[in-house]
């Protein structure tokens, strides 16, 4: 049984049924995840609130900070947004972002997002 080397009673002997070997493995997991993300919350940034990276004017539903997509893509995606959302009367948005360059707590209000966001 390969579960074996991962259940040992008190003697060292390896002999466990699976659910023992199982319960020992998921311990292990467990413990392992909650060290291993300590450090990330630790380092988790602070929330953000800059609308001085939000374009002036008229809303946009697809903000690409980054640059990740072409003028041609944008355009593409701005235009199939607006035919779902007349179609469905729900709201979709696509921001490209990277922290620390992010609008952050501002695009709530930017976008206006509510319960059809």
């Amino acid at each position: 049984n390969s579960l074996g080397r991962y259940c040992s009673d008190a003697t060292g002997s390896t002999t466990c049924g699976r659910r023992a070997a199982l319960q020992q493995l998921s311990l292990a997991f467990a413990s392992l995840a909650v060290l291993s993300s300590a450090p990330a919350r630790a380092a988790r940034p602070e929330g953000v609130n800059r609308p001085e990276l939000l374009p002036k004017g008229e809303v946009q539903s697809v903000l690409d900070l980054e640059n990740f997509l072409t003028s041609g893509q944008e355009r593409f995606l701005q235009k199939d947004i607006a035919a779902i959302e007349k179609k469905r009367g729900i709201k979709i948005r696509i921001l490209t972002q990277r922290y620390p360059q992010t609008p952050g707590l501002a695009i709530k209000d930017y976008w206006q997002l509510d319960d059809r966001s």
